[in-house]
């Protein structure tokens, strides 16, 4: 952070470059207000990054589906159109887990250590936050079986947390005169032989003929960026450090400052694909970004309880602790705004995920 001086503001940054002097010296007090702020931001880009596919949320059970079109009828002077009634489809539930990340020094480590390792720790403990969300946000969108969960932390409720859609004999709303068998529609589908351009297309259509056709998305592990390009409907963003003549290219170029985090190209010049971190590899997505969001994000009611907040601190000489925690989990919010694709064995499985 440029300026710190003039400020008096520190970021992690900050510290991480003050290595030739203790903890003590530097003083706590500004460790740990350098410690809330980036916590603050850190949770806030979190929040950001989720948004995408996911809608925060408190309650632990929401009705999904229902009927999106009343159709009229042709009546004379004397008649009127007999009643219609929308139904719902079903509810879908959110579980929600408590987290905790601990890291421990005696108070002689903290009379030695740099501002510089003390950060080192916190941002380990941030990065593992944001693996396990990732790996939360795999389960919840590539398992494709529905669970029993028990919300102990709260009512103990018992509660059924639905994937997308998985023939799992649950109704489906009807769109613009097309209906679905719940017993067998699917949004996990396989195919284990070369990809095929028509794949993609099935994989698109089954997000499109439930009416989801804003904000589309495809999201592909890294390691398969090489398999979408050789296909004939993927168009490639042109790089920024190529000069073209007569080919055409793309408006937008790619950005390479996270290739693991990457739009990299159009299917059938619309659909933006993107390589995303929450993709396993062997599995493609399509889903809707706009509406009605695939994932719920549930978190605690109070506000002082979401995001990743330092929960305790314990100065117990000569040993001392700080817990930080984080509360939430993920459940599908609208069955039918995605679908899957797995391109590793001629009938569907799930992920494994550590």
């Amino acid at each position: 952070m440029a300026n710190t001086n003039l400020t008096g503001v520190y970021s992690v940054e900050d510290l991480l470059v003050v290595r030739n002097s203790s903890a003590a010296e530097f003083g706590q007090d500004k460790i740990f207000a350098t410690l809330q702020a980036d916590l603050a931001f850190y949770n806030e880009q979190v929040n950001e990054q989720l948004s995408v596919f996911a809608e925060p949320l408190t309650e632990q059970i929401r009705t999904w589906g229902g009927s999106v079109m009343h159709r009229g009828t042709k009546i004379d002077q004397f008649g009127v159109a007999p009643g219609k009634k929308g139904y719902v489809a079903s509810n879908v539930a959110f579980p929600i887990y408590d987290w905790s990340y601990s890291v421990g020094w005696t108070n002689k480590y903290l009379q030695k250590a740099s501002p510089a390792e003390l950060m080192s720790e916190y941002l380990a403990i941030r990065q593992g936050h944001a693996f396990d969300m990732t790996q939360e946000v795999k389960r919840a969108i590539f398992n494709n079986t529905n669970y029993t969960f028990v919300d102990k932390n709260n009512n103990g409720v018992s509660l059924t947390i639905k994937r997308l859609l998985n023939a799992d004999g649950d109704s489906i709303p009807d769109y613009q005169g097309s209906s679905f068998n719940g017993s067998s529609h699917t949004h996990y589908v396989a195919r284990a032989s070369a990809l095929a351009d028509s794949d993609i297309t099935n994989l698109v259509s089954n997000v499109t003929e439930h009416g989801h056709t804003t904000g589309l998305m495809i999201a592909i592990n890294i390691a398969q960026k090489a398999t979408i390009a050789a296909l004939g409907g993927f168009t490639p963003l042109g790089s920024a450090l190529v000069a073209y003549n007569s080919t055409d290219t793309t408006k937008l170029t790619l950005d390479n400052s996270d290739l693991n985090n990457q739009m990299i190209g159009l299917w059938n010049d619309s659909i933006a694909v993107w390589v995303k971190p929450w993709v396993p590899a062997s599995y493609m997505l399509c889903l809707s970004t706009d509406a009605d969001k695939v994932l719920g994000y549930r978190q605690e009611k109070n506000p002082s309880l979401r995001g990743l907040r330092l929960a305790a601190s314990m100065p117990n000489y000569p040993l001392m602790a700080e817990t930080y925690e984080s509360t939430y989990g993920f459940g599908v919010n609208a069955r039918s705004s995605a679908a899957v694709l797995y391109i590793g064995a001629t009938s569907w499985a799930n992920p494994t995920i550590s």
